[in-house]
């Protein structure tokens, strides 16, 4: 009995020291981002499947591509009336399924990213690939293998899946550094389950999309307390570097072999820019080290004043504007030429 009393009493003070602990963290930082990429015990074969996001094709390789719809609704309404112009394969892309190995032929460039590459709110000569495109003119093809909510594994995937195919002369990919942290989570509100990883003895195998996601009791202690959530996100982050970079030591073995070089590039968010803390990832001494071409643009923006990057962002969003993709597509084009 004075035992079991000892154990209510040290549980009640430790109850209490978080309790503390928690409303110290919500006074000091009131406005604490949440990570909340899922939601998964009612995200998965619940919640997503009776939400209409009208634009989700389910894939069973990649998890998700594009439906063939003029207008896809993404979840700004203020932007419901963007065309989008989608392939046969559910890409922002020209048609990829027609016979590519005939001869002379314009150089390819194969891009890979997510929505900030795919061009979300958009119309489509403003997106980076259409700029690039018409930048490097008729000597060259640009092919976009980019998604909305994509991580670097599906880039990965889309990668293995059609670079045969297309025989592109430069592969891009275009990252943000939410596209890591993804790499532990194997679903996405309102597109559903993906393939996803796990490193074992150095080794990328495929593992369960259900194991390691959280049951409904976990999920509300992640999305509701933010000393719980801050130890989420470090195990997130923990598990994602490491994946990080055995996909992109692949894909860099897999493009020297290929006989081309791998280029990579990194965005970033509004509220990172000058703001080192919020930086998740820094893959710099990686690339370095695998002599792979490397940019991060987040340098090159933080040399502009506020009020000149400023617009690079849709108003009501982190995703780029036009001025944005003006900006970025000249930075990516001249990497290309380099490489080419």
């Amino acid at each position: 009995m004075q035992f079991t009393k000892l154990i209510i009493y040290n549980l009640a003070i430790l109850l209490g020291l978080l309790f503390l602990a928690e409303v110290g963290f919500r006074i000091s930082e009131p406005d604490y981002a949440y990570y909340e990429r899922t939601c998964a015990a009612d995200f998965y074969e619940k919640a997503w499947q009776k939400l209409d996001t009208n634009w989700v094709q389910k894939d069973t390789t990649l998890g998700w591509v594009c439906r063939q719809k003029d207008y896809l609704k993404f979840y700004q309404p203020d932007f419901f009336n963007v065309a989008y112009a989608i392939n046969s394969d559910g890409f922002r892309s020209p048609e990829f399924t027609i016979p590519m190995d005939t001869f002379p032929r314009a150089k390819r460039v194969l891009l890979l990213g997510d929505s900030f590459l795919f061009g979300i709110f958009l119309e489509n000569d403003q997106t980076i690939s259409a700029k690039i495109q018409q930048q490097l003119g008729a000597d060259f093809e640009v092919f976009n293998l980019s998604i909305p909510g994509w991580g670097l594994d599906q880039m990965f995937q889309a990668y293995s899946k059609y670079v045969q195919q297309i025989q592109p002369d430069i592969v891009l990919l275009f990252y943000i550094d939410d596209d890591i942290s993804r790499l532990v989570e194997a679903f996405y509100w309102g597109a559903g389950v993906k393939n996803a990883y796990s490193l074992e003895k150095g080794e990328l195998i495929l593992r369960d999309p259900e194991d390691g996601q959280l049951n409904d009791l976990e999920s509300f202690f992640c999305f509701n307390s933010q000393i719980v959530n801050r130890l989420y996100k470090v195990g997130v982050f923990q598990k994602a570097l490491p994946l990080s970079k055995a996909i992109l030591q692949e894909m860099i073995e897999s493009e020297k072999a290929s006989g081309r070089s791998l280029i990579t590039v990194r965005f970033p968010r509004r509220e990172q820019i000058g703001n080192e803390r919020l930086k998740k990832y820094d893959l710099e001494v990686f690339f370095k080290e695998h002599h792979c071409t490397y940019q991060d643009l987040e340098k090159e923006i933080r040399l502009l004043p506020k009020e000149a990057y400023d617009p690079f962002f849709i108003k009501q969003d982190d995703h780029p504007s036009e001025s944005g993709t003006d900006f970025i597509s000249k930075k990516l084009v001249d990497m290309i030429e380099k490489a080419s």
